[in-house]
């Protein structure tokens, strides 16, 4: 099964209609993860976006889309190995706790895969479920800005171990209105 098939969640949104609001993921997996491990973390950040009415799908390069171009918003998510990681993390000054980096212009997120697998082994979670909530929190970005919240998923340090995490009905609703805003601008 792809990624992409693995990604699509059946899940009722929990919070707000939205009707139309779909973000399509173009994973680069630098790092040279392992399918399984992609497969979980995309479809935990899948079923995350789903709680806020979101429909998150993706793919893995020449996979087929579900959805039409016209119908959804595009981002890349970079997985990077930890050399391509350290040079980022040392020409930017991110501190020793920060997983990943969001570009909201370019619609573009990095994920610093080695640091995000050291978190999962401290947890004891090596099933891609730390790496998807870090997918969910990096594409939330890619919406909302550099900025944190004051509680859920976009905290500035969220508590990555809880099965509970999500974002806030207000992230939600901001994330629902910006890629609607971003597809009507489009057209």
């Amino acid at each position: 099964m792809t990624a992409a098939a693995l990604a699509t969640s059946p899940r009722t949104p929990a919070t707000g209609s939205g009707r139309g609001a779909t973000m399509h993921a173009h994973l680069v997996d630098y790092a040279s993860m392992e399918a399984d491990e992609i497969g979980r973390a995309t479809t935990q950040a899948s079923l995350i976006w789903a709680d806020i009415g979101v429909r998150l799908t993706w793919d893995r390069g020449g996979e087929p889309r579900s959805v039409s171009d016209e119908a959804a918003l595009d981002a890349t998510v970079l997985v990077l190995r930890h050399d391509m990681a350290q040079r980022m993390i040392a020409a930017e000054n991110r501190g020793p706790g920060v997983l990943g980096r969001a570009v909201p212009e370019a619609l573009r997120a990095y994920i610093f895969y080695d640091r995000v697998r050291t978190v999962s082994e401290r947890y004891g979670t090596l099933d891609g479920s730390v790496l998807g909530k870090v997918f969910a929190h990096e594409l939330g970005h890619l919406l909302l800005g550099h900025n944190h919240s004051a509680a859920g998923l976009m905290r500035a340090q969220p508590d990555l171990r809880s099965t509970r995490l999500a974002f806030s009905p207000d992230d939600g609703a901001k994330i629902r209105t910006g890629i609607l805003a971003k597809l009507a601008d489009r057209n």
